[in-house]
């Protein structure tokens, strides 16, 4: 019982240090990326 208490809360505690979740779509699930520099058409041989 002892491991599983410690392993959620190295995970709970793991994901605040980050601050950011990454969900389906982005934050609000709209699909719209706020970052810069992406690429418009992807190259045949990949990013």
């Amino acid at each position: 019982m002892r491991k599983v208490i410690l392993f959620a809360l190295s995970c709970i505690l793991t994901s605040l240090m980050f601050g950011q979740t990454y969900e389906w779509r982005g934050p609000n699930r709209q699909g719209i990326f706020n970052e810069t520099s992406l690429l418009k058409e992807w190259p045949e041989d990949g990013p």
